[in-house]
């Protein structure tokens, strides 16, 4: 595991988080929107001066500007696994009484013919 560097463009904030790969979601600490990397591990981002950290930041709020990002604020994966297992859950429920709804009509059929 490493420490990369994720920049936020709602708020702007900029912070590290120990993921096995870059790409991972990352949620704002500030604001709980949707980080996104900003190409540094956290060693690398170190090594930079004050300087060249300011000027980072200024091309990543270039890059991400706020508007686009504040208008679409999507849930987490988590959440969305969450509502992925409540719908699978729902749907075998409804397939069962279909089933059983079939079956039903069947021995009603039968009970008729007989």
């Amino acid at each position: 595991m490493e420490r990369y560097i994720y920049y936020c463009p709602n708020c702007h904030y900029l912070g590290s988080a120990e993921h096995s790969a870059p790409n991972e979601y990352q949620g704002c600490s500030e604001c709980k929107s949707a980080m996104v990397y900003a190409g540094y591990t956290k060693a690398e981002w170190d090594t930079k001066s004050k300087e060249e950290k300011e000027q980072i930041k200024a091309q990543l709020k270039d890059k991400y500007p706020a508007s686009a990002s504040s208008s679409v604020n999507l849930p987490s994966p988590d959440v969305l696994s969450k509502i992925n297992d409540n719908i699978n859950t729902i749907k075998n429920i409804l397939m069962f009484y279909l089933i059983l709804s079939i079956v039903g009509i069947f021995f009603m059929i039968i009970n008729f013919l007989v």
